[in-house]
């Protein structure tokens, strides 16, 4: 359930001083309020609880941040619960890491493979595969017409 304004300035006209700024606060966070009717909350509770605007604005940007990294972490472990991928998950280093620690890390998932051809590397340490084709008419590449003049 989501606050209106209306909602809003009731609870924090009966809230007490010492009450007043967190009550704002989880009320903010809870409600679907626009911006002007923020600051008109912010402007109640500052004169009920003898807060300063700033230092309300301070505990709501606050709140909003460590609101949002908790959903993003709660949505980060859902993702994981609900991830049905065998495949091993490494995470992804930071730019500036080193590297080794990274490759011993896929070494080690690619050298337990038991597949009948297993994973490798080309020259440029890229993963490769190999593959061969057969393709037909090949019996017209001769050394026969290379040049401009050919010879009979």
């Amino acid at each position: 359930m989501r606050f209106d304004y209306r909602a809003a300035e009731d609870a924090l006209n009966k809230a007490q001083p010492d009450e007043a700024a967190d009550l704002f606060v989880r009320l903010v966070l809870a409600g679907d309020l626009s911006e002007d009717a923020i600051e008109r909350l912010r402007n109640i509770a500052s004169t009920i609880s003898g807060a300063g605007r700033r230092s309300l604005d301070a505990s709501l940007k606050r709140a909003r941040q460590e609101s949002a990294a908790t959903t993003a972490r709660e949505a980060r472990e859902r993702r994981f619960a609900e991830r049905r991928d065998p495949r091993p998950q490494i995470p992804l280093p930071p730019p500036d890491a080193e590297w080794l620690p990274q490759m011993r890390a896929l070494n080690d998932v690619l050298g337990t493979s038991r597949a009948p051809e297993p994973p490798m590397r080309n020259v440029d340490t890229f993963v490769a595969e190999l593959r061969s084709k057969r393709i037909p008419s090949l019996h017209l590449l001769t050394t026969r017409g290379v040049n401009s003049d050919e010879t009979k």
